[in-house]
C-alpha cells in the first residue's frame, strides 16, 4: 500500500539574514510535514522566527538551505491554492466587504475565464457569517468581523492549504473563541489542510491535529504533539489541561534537548 504525498513538505529549511558582514541565524533545519484535511500548529514564543518559516513556506521570502514542497512538487514562489491570512486583516479601506473578498478572485478570474465571482464570493461570506455585511466598509466593521472578511478573502479562492500567522491574536477572548470553532468547522467542511503561527498554547491544543513547538536562537522544531481527539474539544478537560501544564513546563525551560521528541496524545 502506498503512503499518501503530504501536501505541504518541508525539509531542513533554514534562513539566515546577512547585515554588515555578519550573519544571523532565524531558523535552522526545519522538517514537518502537512497533510491534506490536516490542522498544524506552529507554536513557540515571540522570536523564534515562526512568522519568517511562515512566509518562506508560503514563497514570500527565499530559503538560505532546504526546500518546499506543495503536492509533490517544489516550491519557490506564492502559489495559487495557497490561502494567507496573517494577524491584521489588511483589508482595502476605499473597497466594502463584498470588493475585497472579490478582490484576489477577481484578479485570478481574469486569467481563467469562467469563473462565478458573485456566487462565489456570496457562498464566502456566508460561510463566515457576514453575508449581511457585504456592504460595509473596513472601518464600519469589529476586529472579530475584520478577521472573518479576511478569511473569507482567502477561502473564496477554494485554496488546498491555509497559511495563518496569528490570526486571532488582536481579538477578544469571546471572538478569538468563536472564530477559532469557525476556522476547525470550516476546514472539515473544505477538507482544506492549515498551517497556523500562535503563541497560544490553548488555541493550538483547541484546534490542532499537530502541535509543533520552536525554540529559539535560531528557531528549531524540538517536539512534536499529535493530538488525536476528535472536534469539538473541551478546554477545561482535565487530559487537555494536563498537555497544557506539560508544554509550558518546556516552554519555560531554559535548555532543550538536541533531538527531536515525537509524542501522540489522547485528550
Amino acid at each position: 500500500m502506498s503512503v499518501p504525498v503530504p501536501l505541504l513538505s518541508v525539509q531542513g529549511l533554514t534562513k539566515h539574514f546577512s547585515s554588515r558582514g555578519s550573519t544571523l541565524a532565524v531558523f535552522e533545519d526545519v522538517s514537518f510535514e502537512v497533510q491534506q484535511g490536516e490542522i498544524v500548529c506552529l507554536l513557540g514564543p515571540s522570536g523564534c522566527g515562526k512568522s519568517t518559516l511562515l512566509q518562506t513556506v508560503a514563497g514570500l521570502q527565499s530559503a538560505t538551505a532546504g526546500e518546499v514542497c506543495f503536492a509533490g512538487r517544489s516550491l519557490r514562489s506564492p502559489h495559487p491554492e495557497m490561502g494567507l491570512v496573517f494577524q491584521d486583516a489588511n483589508l482595502l479601506p476605499w473597497l466594502n466587504v463584498w470588493q475585497n473578498v472579490a478582490l484576489g478572485l477577481r484578479l485570478r478570474a481574469g486569467r481563467k475565464q469562467g469563473v462565478n465571482v458573485a456566487n462565489a464570493v456570496n457562498r464566502s461570506l456566508q460561510s463566515v457569517g457576514l453575508d449581511g455585511f457585504a456592504r460595509l466598509y473596513p472601518h464600519q466593521l469589529s476586529g472579530g468581523m475584520a478577521q472573518r472578511a479576511a478569511l473569507a478573502r482567502a477561502l473564496v479562492r477554494q485554496p488546498r492549504l491555509l497559511l495563518m500567522d496569528e490570526p486571532f491574536a488582536a481579538l477578544d477572548a469571546f471572538t478569538r473563541r468563536h472564530l477559532q470553532s469557525l476556522l476547525v468547522q470550516l476546514v472539515r467542511e473544505r477538507d482544506t489542510a492549515v498551517l497556523l503561527v500562535t503563541h497560544d498554547i490553548d488555541e493550538a491544543l483547541f484546534i490542532g491535529d499537530q502541535v509543533l513547538l520552536m525554540t529559539a536562537r535560531p528557531g528549531r522544531i524540538e517536539r512534536e504533539w499529535h493530538i488525536q481527539t476528535p472536534h469539538p474539544r473541551w478546554r477545561h478537560d482535565e487530559q487537555m489541561l494536563s498537555l497544557h501544564a506539560y508544554i509550558l513546563e518546556h516552554l519555560s525551560q531554559h535548555s532543550w534537548v538536541n533531538e527531536r521528541e515525537v509524542v501522540t496524545w489522547e485528550i
